[in-house]
């Protein structure tokens, strides 16, 4: 390492060194190691994520507003080409290994619900206990106030759409076989690390019963037993993902007439004057004579470009002192990774508005603008509309496939199968049989087991929910929607 002080390397403009993922430690499920003479591994899950089912359907998934409603309104799938975009413009500078962010970002909400969070809340309600549970007495998690859950019962709980993005990845994607995608281990680390690891204690019941998940974030997203396969990567793309919904929830005040341009920029200019440019200011003053799609992307612009730049300047700062204090280098970087966890503090901060020179207002700015304009989306009358209506349709598509499961697709009677009993059960098996006997002998043995279930075989009922979970998961918004008319005329 040249000779610098620790005042010169909290000035420079860019990373002294690289502190990018190392390649040399990505590692797939499967063991897979052949090497591509044009794609690194990163570059590799980037093209798989891209090409998978699972990517395809968040063109039909809410954003915040259904689906359909307007062609202008973002969908899940325009949300995640955003967050990409935004990861690569901040990983860019830090010099950082874009095609694994890109690879993260586009995987990100794979496992995400049709109608938006509200129907995650939702799958996830359904999935925990709860005294008078709406599938009623016959469920498993139907319990009585105060009573807990059996140990062996536990396993099977919870659904958060970041983890659900791993299952999409390792399980419920068939183009490698059993290994899903057969994404690395980074990749899959940074896609459920973009969202927190439980819900919100006051917003959601049982916000932290997902035991569900631990196996897929074991088997899939460490080094060892110890060490997670972190990277400052995934906490660019878990940032961008924020700057993202910022300015997505901007628009939609905007072109939902829930917000005028003089409050908008009054909002902007009381919240970060301090952080504004002065071609900011004279832009943000002439946009009010603009049309309402001009006067949009304006403000996009001004709130993308702040973001990025602030989160740009103290992050530099942040890992030149880190290289300088660590006496790092990249092949040592690539030991440190190895050994430490990112909770670590000298870690978890590294990617921040914030540094240890200068405290900044700026995080605190934008965490009141982000609660003013998320508070005007989600309370108008379409939102709340939207919400309820995806809530009412995922519990009744819930509660028709559970009542009476012979109603499920052919893939859900293979994965239940699968799951009931492994060692009798495999889809190269179900499949052979398919293709010898016809798919209706398979669906006749699971309808033999459907018939046979006893109020007492609580796992066998569990495995029934969580294969029906994962089905409405998967679906589009018009999909749902279509799967409830058909269910009920």
């Amino acid at each position: 390492m040249k000779k610098h002080t620790l005042e010169q390397f909290q000035q420079m403009k860019r990373p002294f060194y690289s502190l990018r993922a190392p390649l040399s430690f990505a590692a797939r499920e499967s063991g897979l190691k052949t090497k591509q003479f044009y794609r690194t591994e990163f570059m590799r899950d980037r093209d798989r994520v891209l090409y998978s089912k699972s990517f395809r359907r968040l063109a039909g998934k809410t954003q915040v507003y259904l689906s359909g409603v307007d062609d202008h309104r973002r969908t899940r799938l325009t949300h995640t080409l955003e967050v990409s975009q935004i990861a690569r413009s901040i990983a860019g500078p830090l010099k950082l290994d874009t095609d694994l962010v890109e690879a993260i970002a586009l995987g990100h909400d794979l496992g995400h619900t049709p109608f938006g969070h509200v129907g995650e809340r939702t799958l996830h309600e359904i999935m925990t206990p709860k005294q008078g549970h709406i599938l009623g007495a016959d469920c498993p998690l139907d319990i009585k106030e105060g009573e807990q859950l059996s140990k062996e019962l536990r396993p099977y709980l919870g659904f958060k759409h970041n983890l659900q993005s791993l299952k999409n990845a390792m399980v419920l994607e068939k183009n490698y076989g059993d290994y899903g995608l057969d994404l690395t281990n980074f990749t899959l680390w940074g896609i459920q690390a973009h969202s927190k690891a439980q819900y919100s204690k006051d917003r959601v019941p049982n916000y932290d019963q997902l035991f569900y998940y631990d196996t897929f974030l074991k088997k899939g997203c460490y080094l060892d037993k110890e060490i997670p396969a972190w990277s400052l990567e995934s906490f660019v793309v878990a940032e961008a993902d924020e700057i993202a919904q910022r300015h997505h929830d901007v628009e939609d005040a905007i072109r939902g007439g829930l917000i005028s341009k003089e409050e908008i920029i009054k909002i902007i200019k009381r919240n970060f004057k301090d952080y504004l440019s002065a071609s900011d200011n004279k832009n943000l003053k002439a946009s009010i004579m603009s049309d309402t799609e001009t006067f949009i992307a304006i403000i996009s612009r001004i709130i993308v470009n702040m973001f990025v730049t602030n989160l740009l300047r103290a992050s530099v700062i942040n890992i030149n002192e880190f290289i300088y204090n660590e006496k790092l280098t990249q092949t040592k970087f690539t030991e440190y990774v190895s050994k430490h966890k990112p909770d670590d503090p000298k870690i978890k901060n590294l990617i921040s508005y914030e540094t240890s020179i200068k405290k900044s207002d700026f995080k605190a700015k934008a965490k009141f603008f982000q609660d003013t304009i998320t508070s005007r989306v989600l309370s108008s009358y379409d939102i709340q509309s939207a919400d309820a209506k995806g809530k009412y349709i995922i519990r009744k598509i819930f509660q028709a496939y559970y009542h009476t499961p012979q109603q499920l697709p052919n893939h859900c009677v293979y994965e239940f199968l699968i799951a009931y009993k492994p060692e009798e059960y495999s889809q190269k098996k179900l499949i052979q049989m398919a293709n010898d006997e016809g798919v209706g002998k398979v669906r006749d043995i699971f309808s033999s087991i459907i018939d046979q279930l006893r109020p007492d075989q609580k796992e066998e009922r569990l495995i029934l929910m969580r294969v029906i979970c994962d089905y409405i998961a998967g679906m589009t918004d018009a999909y749902a929607k279509k799967a409830y008319e058909d269910l009920y005329g």
